[in-house]
């Protein structure tokens, strides 16, 4: 059975390995397309802004689903690398004061209607799909932003 701790340690670990990655991608392979035949063949930047606005998407259907006010969504300025870090960095105390607010009881509360349901259909999935979904996009910047 996941407990909180482990579903929030889980994410901040992927929300570090989604910063490091970042870090990792040059100004130059930023803005590179990705070569893939997939709806999905965005560029780096395309693949961080996506990924650090979900950020508040999932934090804002676990807020709706546990009773709690969704954060507000900082503006998203990824222009470079280190735009991205910052914005990754600046959502880092809200994701967490709000994510802190959560208890186990909370794990197995449905999620709100109209979040879709691929998402997780309670906190403790869509947690686990949060996660999931940093770390997918991921291999999808890496990918992107590889010489070639």
């Amino acid at each position: 059975m996941t407990t909180l701790a482990s579903a929030l340690a889980a994410l901040a670990t992927a929300r570090e390995r989604f910063r490091d990655t970042v870090g990792e991608i040059s100004a130059a392979a930023w803005e590179r397309q990705s070569t893939s035949s997939t709806a999905e063949a965005w560029s780096p930047r395309q693949v961080a802004e996506h990924v650090l606005a979900s950020d508040w998407y999932f934090a804002g259907a676990i807020a709706r689903a546990t009773g709690n006010m969704p954060p507000v969504r900082p503006e998203i300025e990824t222009q470079t690398p280190a735009n991205a870090i910052a914005v990754c960095e600046a959502g880092t105390t809200p994701l967490a004061s709000l994510l802190a607010g959560l208890s186990d009881r909370d794990l197995p509360k449905p999620m709100p209607a109209g979040f879709p349901p691929d998402c997780g259909v309670t906190v403790a999935e869509t947690l686990a799909i949060w996660v999931q979904h940093i770390d997918e996009h991921i291999a999808q910047m890496v990918a992107a932003a590889a010489p070639r």
